[in-house]
């Protein structure tokens, strides 16, 4: 069981909310948000961690809680160790989701498409696909979410290993993609639970 939580309305958001969000902050997490020179990454900083708040209570209870980090800065809460969490922001949106498995979570704007990116983190068989594709740009940003979720859920992080997950060898059909807006797509979101091996469930979500 999984329950994926977003946010993306920023146009109801001041500087004054955050300032005084921050108080609901662990030292640790404000002193990180204040580090952000950029408003946008130290909203973000704050919102998800609000969004996490929420979704741990929400689905288990949980009032309290401390983040640890394991070995590859995969965060993971040290109380309780059989619920599981992702976080993900980008410049349009906000992601976290908590789970009782193994979880993994990427939210992406869309960008234009660059070959020069792509080839230093897809594999022979991906690049195929996307010289094939009339819609490089969604193409890639799918496969880049893939990456990192699959990254996160191991645990390991794949910053230098991106070319070794091979995204074509998961059925596309697994996604569901869902528009909410009639005009140009500008963000992705992926879902990944359990593994990506053996009955994995990978969910798209395009907003």
């Amino acid at each position: 069981m999984y329950k994926l939580y977003l946010f993306d309305e920023y146009e109801q958001l001041s500087e004054k909310f955050i300032v005084s969000a921050l108080q609901f902050l662990p030292e640790n997490r404000r002193i990180r948000a204040l580090r952000y020179r950029r408003t946008i990454d130290r909203w973000n900083c704050v919102i998800t961690y609000l969004m996490l708040q929420h979704g741990l209570r929400e689905c288990f209870g949980i009032a309290s809680f401390e983040i640890a980090f394991g070995e590859y800065g995969k965060p993971y809460l040290l109380e309780y160790p059989h619920v599981h969490f992702s976080i993900s922001h980008c410049d349009a949106g906000c992601a976290v989701v908590v789970a009782d498995c193994p979880v993994g979570v990427d939210i992406q704007d869309v960008q234009p498409f660059s070959w020069d990116v792509a080839k230093r983190v897809c594999c022979e068989r991906e690049l195929a696909e996307l010289g094939a594709s009339e819609e490089r740009d969604k193409l890639f940003i799918k496969m880049w979410t893939v990456k990192e979720c699959y990254g996160k859920i191991v645990g390991t992080g794949i910053l230098n290993k991106m070319k070794g997950v091979d995204t074509t060898e998961i059925a596309m059909d697994i996604f569901h993609f869902y528009s909410t807006q009639d005009y140009e797509i500008s963000k992705l979101l992926c879902v990944i639970s359990k593994a990506i091996t053996g009955g994995s469930k990978i969910h798209g979500l395009i907003l």
